[in-house]
């Protein structure tokens, strides 16, 4: 195929428009639904071509992704993958394309199945997967459930009002095909509306003073909810359509109001992508494998002058990326990444003053923790309660690690070798606490003083079957502990990192000193 033919641009006068996306034979909807709501925002679109939207007379273009924690430059030319038989938009072009003989589409797919080394292997992922590769920025996944129904919709229009993308995703319930839609798919967020109840035909209002909407898309370009609000119901009115809009195609742009959308689909990624935020990441490593505390090389010093809201991101490399071609593939595990937020008193000794935020997150390979600061200097330390990133050689070279911080205001990071010191151990164990009060409902299931120990046991609530255990004794010399644990198997933290994780017979005792006194 040769776009260099007055038939085939770049991108057409009209600009970046999510309804020009059509999905091609990848099954990388994810991908395709991330990519509409970005092209919804001009400055995003435009840095993935680095603001170069001219159709090149080579074929050759710059594409800038956002690639385990930094922004990596991939080069494609216009060669693409055809079909024989000549599509409906009159292209024959296999996978991804944009109406009209646009080649923006095509050429971003291109680019990210090059950077994870093929089309197959951007088959299957998530929005909020896509989302942070194209902007760069944290993303979040809402779980519909977790929601009430107003607290969610009022979440989701201030996104909207701060020109956030969202994407979202339908559940595998087998009735979904009867309405239009497509189990397991995502679908992009367009926009959400609330119309004047007495602009509705009696039979769509619901006794609120508004009725709630959203219009989503089918990266397909076709298939669309069929019952109420939809392009061809009955309901709508003349006044409606110079509200709404509405296409009266099967062009998979849809109107579904907000009841429905909660029963169909069943989560919502929202990329925290603010105009005119400050981004900044820092690559670091992790300690090697036998190492006792796996700290990352260097621990941060935030500066902040103003009050100032803050997302912090912890990228490791995902087994998708390119990081991890070969044998790499075979061994890497991410690991059991954990942060600590502490404001400091004195910034050359490292004086805390108290703990300001916790994030535990398991082995999740990105995750984000986001907090509202006040002027002053803060400390945060990356760390391992468990087993940190795992590849062939074990050593720091084999586990890197991306901090990535967004801003409301300008902030001063510098790295900072630290070790882990009583002090930061203590507050590891106060973080345990914070991270308990928050997870409510917690469950205290036993409290008491027993020979100079104060033993209490909690069971929050979040992390299936997990208890924290806290010791302590008030005297100055070491107490001798004995800890019985009859299970059939479980995984041991203390501050210091993993202290078991196997198969255990139910008569194993393990003895495991006091993490005050050690």
């Amino acid at each position: 195929m040769d776009p260099t033919q007055e038939d085939f641009t770049l991108v057409k006068d009209r600009g970046f428009l999510a309804d020009d996306l059509l999905q091609g034979a990848v099954g990388d909807c994810w991908f395709l639904s991330a990519l509409a709501v970005v092209a919804q925002r001009p400055d995003l679109i435009l840095r993935l071509f680095k603001g170069q939207t001219e159709t090149r007379q080579d074929g050759c273009y710059v594409v800038q992704l956002f690639l385990d924690g930094r922004w990596e430059e991939v080069v494609v030319d216009d060669q693409l993958p055809c079909v024989d038989m000549m599509r409906s938009d009159g292209t024959q072009l296999a996978f991804s394309r944009a109406k009209d003989g646009q080649l923006w589409v095509p050429i971003l797919e291109k680019a990210y199945a090059k950077a994870h080394g093929s089309y197959r292997a951007i088959s299957g992922g998530s929005v909020a997967e896509a989302l942070l590769d194209l902007t760069g920025a944290a993303t979040e996944t809402l779980h519909l459930e977790d929601f009430q129904p107003a607290d969610l919709w009022e979440r989701l229009v201030s996104y909207q009002s701060a020109q956030l993308p969202m994407g979202c995703g339908t559940a595998g319930h087998p009735d979904l095909e009867e309405v239009g839609l497509v189990g397991y798919h995502a679908y992009s967020i367009l926009e959400l509306r609330e119309v004047d109840a007495q602009e509705v035909p009696p039979a769509l209002r619901t006794g609120d003073p508004t009725i709630q909407l959203l219009r989503l898309r089918n990266p397909h370009g076709m298939g669309e909810w069929n019952r109420d609000w939809s392009d061809m119901s009955s309901q709508w009115t003349d006044s409606l359509e110079k509200i709404l809009g509405r296409s009266a195609v099967n062009d998979g742009t849809f109107w579904i109001d907000f009841m429905h959308f909660l029963m169909a689909f069943e989560v919502v990624d929202v990329c925290f992508a603010f105009p005119s935020w400050h981004s900044s990441s820092v690559q670091n490593f992790f300690c090697a494998k036998s190492e006792e505390c796996r700290l990352c090389r260097d621990a941060y010093i935030l500066e902040v002058t103003t009050r100032t809201e803050l997302y912090i991101s912890s990228l490791q490399p995902t087994k998708r990326g390119t990081w991890l071609r070969g044998e790499r593939k075979r061994f890497y595990q991410p690991g059991d990444v954990s942060l600590l937020l502490l404001r400091l008193a004195d910034v050359r000794k490292l004086n805390m003053e108290r703990l300001v935020a916790s994030h535990l997150k398991g082995n999740q390979v990105r995750s984000t923790l986001q907090v509202t600061l006040d002027a002053g200097s803060f400390l945060l330390l990356p760390y391992c309660l468990g087993s940190g990133p795992v590849a062939i050689s074990g050593g720091p070279e084999a586990a890197p690690w991306t901090l990535r911080l967004q801003s409301s205001q300008p902030l001063r990071c510098t790295a900072k070798a630290v070790t882990f010191t009583a002090q930061l151990a203590l507050a590891s164990a106060r973080a345990w606490r914070y991270l308990a009060r928050q997870a409510l409902p917690a469950s205290l299931l036993e409290d008491r003083l027993q020979d100079e120990v104060r033993f209490s046991m909690t069971r929050p609530a979040g992390p299936e079957g997990a208890l924290l255990l806290w010791l302590a004794t008030g005297k100055s010399r070491s107490k001798a502990l004995k800890l019985q644990i009859v299970a059939k198997a479980m995984v041991v933290r203390d501050s210091t990192g993993l202290c078991t994780s196997k198969q255990l017979p139910q008569d194993m005792e393990s003895l495991l000193p006091c993490e005050f006194c050690g």
